[in-house]
C-alpha cells in the first residue's frame, strides 16, 4: 500500500548534494548500518539523538513543507513534482511509467500519465520494503573504507573511518552496590561490585543508506522545460525517462551532423583510392616502355653498335659480310672496306 503523498515543489535546475551530506552516522562502532544525510540533535525518537539534515534535500516550496521532520532517518518526505533533474552527484536508480507493471514500486503511487524516477548516489539501489516502511537508497560495503560519525546526546563524536571487513573489540564494564544489613551485633557495609565484559564481534558488511529523491513529471512537462528559453537542462538524459542525471556532460554532435561527417569521410577516402590506383597504373605503363624500348639507330648514334646480319668482325672492327666486299664504319655510316690479299711467294710458316 503506497503512502499520501506530498508535493515538495518543483526541481527543475539541478541541486549540489552537499559534500558535507556523505558523511554516515553510525550508532555504534560493532553496528552494521549506517545513514548519510543525518545530523545529531536531541531527536527525542532516537536514543542517540540523530535526526534527517534538511539541508541535504532539495529546496522545498510546498507551503510547510521545509519544516518537514522525521522521527526516524530517512523516512520518506514526499515527491518533487515537476521534477527533471537528479541533484548533481545523484544518477537515476529506478524508474516507473503510470501503471505499467514491471517498474520500481514508489512508496508514493503516481498516476497513469506520470512518469517517477528515484535518484540515488553513485553505486546505490532504490529500495521500498511495501507498507509502514520507507523507500530509500542503499547500498552493501563488503570491502574497503568509509568514514563515519557517531551521535550522542545530541552531539558528535567518534569520527574514524571504518574498514570492512573487521573484527571489533568491545568492552564493557558495569558496576552495581548492594545495601547495607544489620543482623543482631553485627552490621554489614554497602560493597560495590564490578564486572567487566569483553566481546569480540566479526562483521564482513555494513549496509548505508542515503536518501532517495522521487521525481514525479509529465510529458507535457518535459516539452515545455525544453522548449522554453534557458531552461533547457545541460545534463544527460537517463534510461530514456526523459530526465537528467545531475552530472554536467560534453556538447554532441546532432545526428545529421554526424552522418555529414560520415558521408564527407567516405569520399575522402574513394578519392584517396582512385589516386593511388591512377598513380600505381601509370608507373607500370612507364616502366613496361623502358624495359620494351628499340635498338639505337645506327645513324648518327656513337654508341655501341650492333653487327650487321650475317657479318663477321675482324681485328680492327670492321666487318665482312656474306658477300666478298668488306664493309667498315667511320662517322657512324657503313663504308666499304679495303681488300689486303697476301703476296702470293710469301713463306709459309708451319707450326712446330
Amino acid at each position: 500500500m503506497t503512502t499520501t503523498r506530498t508535493n515538495l515543489g518543483p526541481l527543475t535546475t539541478p541541486f549540489t548534494y552537499p559534500a558535507s551530506c556523505t558523511l554516515n552516522v553510525i550508532q555504534c562502532s560493532y553496528c552494521l548500518v549506517a545513514w548519510q544525510a543525518q545530523t545529531c540533535s536531541n531527536n527525542p525518537n532516537n536514543a542517540a539523538g540523530v535526526q534527517d539534515n534538511a539541508a541535504c534535500w532539495p529546496p522545498r516550496a510546498t507551503t510547510g513543507s521545509n519544516s518537514i521532520s522525521t522521527g526516524v532517518a530517512l523516512n520518506g518526505w514526499g515527491i518533487y513534482s515537476p521534477g527533471l533533474s537528479c541533484p548533481v552527484g545523484y544518477n537515476t536508480a529506478c524508474s516507473a511509467t503510470g501503471t505499467t507493471v514491471g517498474g520500481f514500486q514508489f512508496q508514493f503511487a503516481i498516476s497513469a500519465q506520470e512518469t517517477a524516477v528515484g535518484c540515488c548516489p553513485p553505486n546505490y539501489t532504490c529500495k521500498w520494503g511495501g507498507s509502514g516502511d520507507a523507500q530509500t537508497c542503499f547500498s552493501v560495503a563488503t570491502s574497503g573504507s568509509f568514514s563515519a560519525v557517531q551521535c550522542s546526546s545530541g552531539t558528535s563524536n567518534a569520527f574514524s573511518y571504518y574498514t570492512v571487513p573487521s573484527t571489533v573489540t568491545v568492552t564493557t564494564t558495569e558496576t552495581s552496590t548492594t545495601s547495607a544489613s544489620a543482623s543482631g551485633a553485627v552490621s554489614a557495609s554497602a560493597s560495590t561490585i564490578t564486572s567487566t565484559a569483553v566481546n569480540i564481534y566479526e562483521f564482513n558488511t555494513v549496509t548505508l543508506y542515503a536518501p532517495m529523491f522521487q521525481l514525479v513529471h509529465q510529458a507535457s512537462d518535459v516539452s515545455s522545460s525544453s522548449g522554453s528559453s534557458g531552461s533547457s537542462p545541460a545534463q544527460t538524459s537517463s534510461a530514456g525517462t526523459g530526465l537528467s542525471t545531475g552530472s554536467a556532460s560534453s556538447s554532441q554532435l546532432s545526428t545529421g551532423a554526424v552522418a555529414g561527417i560520415a558521408v564527407a569521410a567516405v569520399v575522402v577516402g574513394l578519392s584517396l583510392l582512385g589516386a593511388f590506383v591512377y598513380f600505381f597504373i601509370k608507373q607500370r605503363r612507364a616502366k613496361r616502355q623502358i624495359a620494351y624500348a628499340p635498338p639505337p639507330n645506327l645513324a648518327g648514334n656513337m654508341g655501341m653498335q650492333q653487327p650487321p646480319m650475317g657479318a663477321y668482325s675482324t681485328q680492327d672492327g670492321s666487318y665482312f659480310g656474306s658477300s666478298t666486299t668488306p664493309m667498315s664504319m667511320k662517322s657512324g655510316t657503313m663504308q666499304p672496306s679495303p681488300v689486303y690479299e697476301a703476296p702470293v711467294d710469301s713463306p709459309r710458316h708451319e707450326l712446330a
